[in-house]
């Protein structure tokens, strides 16, 4: 019991660690209590447990974020082996490239990034879609280090911002399901860029910011944005819907309902094996339902009724009990 606690507690020093800001005087002294107390666990000779892997991938991390470099890549050299997971494995080798980026060694994260990729492509039982967006996330690292070292270049500034925003993209393209991963990162890269020659998926994470001011201006260069990768043939299928389904969302917060409503029968029709897709044929017939409240003199079925009619999915239980509300 005391040994399992002082495991989880190392995880918990370290999580808390990361989240102060690295001026934190707590902060050194968090990380170095997390190395001590799976230590034990690190070095013992069982080379078949989970735990001892995992705790030298611990303390590789918490090493690095000390910048105790050659301490940080002794334990994940020991965790990146044989006996361990690939989980483990492929983590022990990001860790390490992460030490040539901190180290701001650019050319030698450049090539281990290239060796991650390989390896990690050839590790047993590995998931590659794992390799590829790890594969990603530390390109887009090194090269928004590198920005940061030149931002009083503004032509070399904005050349890593597009080389990490590519980095980004070439993966949502390739794995369209995992796209949701990335736009949290993809706003900050806007500043340079430029819009008329944006990849379809960067424009829909710019659709998303200028959504998120919620004003008129925001919201009609959102529809625009939006629009125009629903209507792209550069982008690809998962790409399209994911903009449709954003775009239904940006009509319904509008009240919009009936132009939501079209927009997501479509993406269901369009698209029947996503998973935006599959979820809201129901849903363009809940905002139609709203739409007929919101204009019970039943204009709005009359301007829109060829519409209706192209629409099967719309005429269910939901539609007809829309209409008997249009004509009260």
């Amino acid at each position: 019991m005391m040994d399992e606690a002082r495991y989880r507690g190392a995880w918990v020093r370290f999580y808390r660690a990361i989240v102060l800001p690295k001026t934190s005087p707590v902060r050194p002294s968090l990380l170095q209590q997390a190395i001590s107390e799976v230590k034990k666990f690190a070095d013992a000779e069982d080379n078949s447990s989970g735990v001892k892997f995992a705790s030298l991938t611990l303390a590789g991390m918490a090493a690095r974020e000390l910048k105790e470099w050659k301490v940080a890549a002794s334990f994940l050299r020991r965790a990146d082996v044989k006996g361990a997971s690939w989980q483990r494995r492929l983590k022990a080798k990001f860790e390490t490239v992460r030490i040539a980026i901190d180290r701001k060694q650019f050319a030698a994260a450049a090539t281990q990034i290239k060796a991650f990729k390989t390896q990690g492509a050839k590790l047993p039982k590995v998931a590659p879609e794992a390799v590829a967006m790890q594969g990603a996330l530390l390109g887009y690292k090194l090269n928004m280090v590198q920005a940061e070292g030149v931002k009083s270049n503004p032509a070399a500034y904005a050349l890593f911002k597009d080389k990490a925003s590519k980095e980004l993209l070439d993966f949502v393209e390739e794995y369209p399901r995992h796209r949701e991963a990335f736009w949290d990162l993809l706003p900050g890269l806007f500043d340079t860029a430029n819009v008329e020659q944006m990849a379809p998926a960067m424009r829909i994470a710019l659709a998303g910011r200028e959504a998120a001011k919620k004003t008129p201006e925001g919201d009609a260069r959102a529809e625009e944005l939006l629009t125009s990768v629903a209507k792209s043939d550069k982008a690809g299928g998962g790409v399209r819907a994911s903009a449709m389904w954003r775009l239904g969302l940006l009509y319904n917060r509008q009240r919009k309902n009936l132009k939501a409503a079209e927009v997501w029968c479509a993406l269901a029709e369009k698209y029947p094996k996503d998973a935006n897709g599959k979820k809201h044929d129901w849903r363009a017939e809940l905002v139609a339902e709203l739409a007929a409240r919101q204009q019970p003199d039943g204009s709005w079925v009359n301007e829109n009724s060829r519409w209706l009619e192209g629409n099967p999915n719309l005429v269910t239980g939901y539609v007809l009990l829309a209409l008997s509300y249009a004509k009260k």
